[in-house]
């Protein structure tokens, strides 16, 4: 368990060193206190045996997200950026995003969008959708056009209501799903067949919020490869212990597989 002195040193020294006035702003539209999020920070990252995907409904964990998504050093940073120069080969384009949990930087550092270019941001939780449009209302207000929120379950809604997307995004949330073959399968279907599907996928033990895992990449290439997609290219990333600190409380070691893929 961290410390929760810890837990608030870390979290001043992103929201207060970095003067985020983004983050501030956030926080009064919302409602929430510096004590919401240092609370949802410790209770997120201390003991990820601790709770289940319904942990994603707090607002405060939004906040944690968002926090998570700007730390130096981050495994989330490298991800996004990562995800960001795939996107680049493909944009402007239509973009699904399932599961988004906060607008990631491969999506706010395109602000403004030009008129052939949106995202669709599909998540379960209302604080996904609360959180998201007061942040994007931060960066353009104008932009709000070219980005819709969807409230989108995994396990019951249809992602084929989406597939005319150009790139569909799965960044660690396939794996939330209660049957993540079945979605994968959907969406392959349903796609247009130029159209492209980005993963991050867990390497490791299962955690609770999660209902698959695999060993390594070889398995997770060979487990897409046989739901009907072609592998493009793959990195593989691992948390950084001096600032991912959810690290410390797994009983194994950890990282994600980014895959982009084609569909057949």
């Amino acid at each position: 368990m961290q410390s929760k002195p810890l837990i608030e040193l870390i979290c001043k020294e992103l929201f207060f060193h970095e003067q985020d006035s983004v983050f501030k702003e956030l926080e009064s539209r919302l409602g929430i206190m510096d004590k919401d999020v240092y609370e949802a920070y410790e209770y997120y990252d201390s003991d990820v045996y601790g709770y289940d995907n319904d942990v994603y409904s707090s607002i405060p964990i939004r906040f944690v997200q968002y926090l998570h998504a700007r730390k130096y050093g981050s495994w989330h940073v490298a991800k996004n950026r990562t995800i960001s120069a795939w996107l680049a080969d493909y944009w402007p384009c239509k973009v699904v995003d399932v599961g988004y949990g906060i607008p990631q930087s491969y999506l706010l550092d395109r602000i403004p969008f030009p008129n052939n270019g949106s995202f669709a941001l599909l998540e379960k939780y209302k604080s996904a959708k609360l959180f998201g449009e007061q942040l994007i209302n931060i960066y353009d207000e104008k932009s709000q056009s070219n980005i819709a929120f969807h409230e989108f379950d995994m396990d019951q809604d249809k992602i084929s209501h989406y597939g005319n997307a150009d790139v569909h995004l799965f960044l660690d949330s396939l794996e939330h799903a209660t049957d993540p073959e079945k979605l994968l399968e959907s969406t392959r279907s349903a796609a247009h067949n130029k159209s492209v599907i980005f993963l991050s996928l867990p390497i490791g033990e299962i955690v609770p919020v999660h209902s698959i895992s695999w060993s390594s990449a070889n398995e997770i290439i060979a487990w897409v490869t046989r739901n009907g997609l072609d592998v493009q290219r793959t990195k593989e990333l691992a948390p950084n212990p001096k600032v991912d600190i959810f690290i410390e409380s797994m009983h194994s070691s950890f990282s994600t597989l980014l895959l982009e893929c084609s569909c057949r």
